[in-house]
Parts: C-alpha cells; structure tokens; sequence
C-alpha cells in the first residue's frame, strides 16, 4: 500500500516531466506533447488538452523537446497532418509569395540610373546627351492595371559656348533634352506579391536641342569640313516598350527594376537640310518607390 501511494504520489511528476515546454514571445508558457518539428516551413505540431495543434516556431522565444521528437518534413515521418495543419501550410506560403502590408493606390517613383543618362553621348544609346532626372506618379486601379505619368526634365543646356568645348569627334551628334512627358499603362501580375513582374508600354512627347552641322565642300566639290552651331529647340515624340519587377519590400518602399527600348524622333544628327528619321534607343530603370 505504501508503495502504491508513492507511485500514485510521483505519477504527476513523471507525467510533467515527459511533456515539452513551449515559451512564447508574448510571455505565455505552455505543457504539451510536441509530435512534429519542421524546420523547413517553420512550424511545430503538439498535442494539448487532447487536441492538435500547429504552431510558427518564430512566435516562440524557446521550446524543450523531451521526447526528442524528430526536427523532419512531413513526409518522412509517420504523422497524417490534419486539415488545420494543411490550412496552416497554405498560410505559410501564401505569407513567403505575398506581402502583408496593405497599400494606397497611388505612389512616386524616382530613378535612380538618372544620374548616368549622360554617358551614352558618346554612343548614342541614350535619349540625350545632357544629365536628365526621371521620376513619376502612379495609380492602382487594381492589383494588375496601373498607369504612370512619369516626368523627365533636362539640365545644363547646351549653348554655344559649350559647344566648342566639346570634343570634336562627337559634337556634331550631341543632343540635350528640355523635357519630356508621357503616358505608361502598366499590367502586372499582382502588385499584392512580394515580387511583382509587370509589363510596361509608354508613350512620350517632349523638347530637345541639337546641333546644326552645315558641310562646307572645298574647291573641288569635296564636303571634307563643316561648321557647327546650336540648332532650334524641337518637339520629338517616342514610343516604348518595357519588362519590369517590383519588390515590395516595405510597408512604404519598394524598388522596381527596368529595361526596354523605345523608337523616337529626337534628332541625332542635325545635317543641313534637316531631315527628321525615326531612331532606337535603349532604356533602363532602377526605380526607388514611395508607397503612400
């Protein structure tokens, strides 16, 4: 009799000490039995007041694991995972596909490459031979439509003085932009994902200044020289094409990335008479957005 009041005395004890501890971030301690511990997804299963239950391993501060229950996937261990655990599943990878932050439908955006739109002067891959900033506003009709009113303006306009300090080699098909403005429909995939691809087309109309390059033949008919002077200020137009992801990386920021190439009629050589021919171009983007 005495020994079975001991044992009956020492069962609770016994009991405890088999179950598992969970510490909480919130401060909360909980007793359970832990059947399951999946690293991969984040998540641990245990069994309290006989019930089952998944937990996110990131909403602990610590967990004991007496009974040494295996740290495996699903499918190697002999555990059915029941409906809830399968609708916790989908929530975990609903969470790593799509951001939790909800948003405004309208944002600004500045590009960051502006800073190198001059160096293409030289090789005329750029829309103009000065610096020029680009930014733009952005409204969500929904999460796949949008439109963009983006703004490009221009500085240090060429004069004439800057012109003869140009290099010889390379005057004659310098061009700086006034300004430009446009129009850019967007179709995205879901701007609720965390990395959002979308496609963009666009269409601009804006001001540039050339340079007017005038042949001068010599005695025998030969144009072998030519003179240059800042041409007029004229309107050219371009249309383009984009491929573009945005990573919504914040609450209020998010960085998209941009490449594409446009056709537009901004005057690359000047000859005298003029003649105006359509031309390509390439363009790209690193924009850093601002998400009211």
């Amino acid at each position: 009799m005495k020994y079975l009041f001991l044992l009956l005395f020492q069962f609770p004890f016994l009991y405890i000490s088999a179950q598992d501890t969970l510490v909480l971030k919130n401060g909360d301690i909980k007793i359970v039995q832990l059947l399951l511990v999946d690293k991969k997804d984040g998540i641990i299963v245990y069994m309290q007041n006989d019930k089952k239950v998944v937990q996110s391993i990131s909403s602990l501060t610590s967990f004991t694991n007496h009974s040494s229950t295996d740290t495996t996937d699903f499918v190697s261990i002999s555990f059915k995972p029941s409906i809830y655990t399968n609708k916790y599943m989908d929530s975990v990878r609903v969470k790593k596909i799509y951001t939790p932050h909800s948003y405004s439908k309208f944002s600004v955006g500045i590009n960051l490459l502006s800073t190198l739109s001059s160096l293409g002067s030289e090789t005329e891959i750029s829309i103009a031979s000065n610096y020029n900033q680009s930014f733009y506003g952005q409204y969500n009709f929904n999460k796949h439509i949008a439109v963009r009113l983006p703004l490009r303006v221009g500085f240090l306009i060429m004069t004439n003085e800057r012109l003869e300090s140009k290099s010889n080699k390379y005057k004659h098909i310098a061009r700086d932009l006034i300004y430009e403005i446009g129009l850019e429909p967007l179709i995205m995939l879901n701007d609720k994902r965390k990395i959002n691809p979308y496609i963009l087309h666009g269409i601009y109309f804006g001001k540039s200044q050339g340079v007017r390059w005038t042949p001068n033949p010599d005695n025998a008919g030969n144009e072998v020289f030519g003179t240059n002077s800042i041409g007029p200020r004229e309107q050219y137009y371009r249309i383009a094409f984009s491929i573009g992801v945005q990573l919504n990386v914040k609450q209020h920021f998010a960085v998209n990335f941009e490449a594409g190439g446009n056709v537009n009629t901004a005057r690359a050589w000047n000859y005298y008479p003029f003649e105006r021919n359509k031309r390509q171009s390439y363009q790209a983007a690193i924009n850093l957005v601002y998400r009211f």
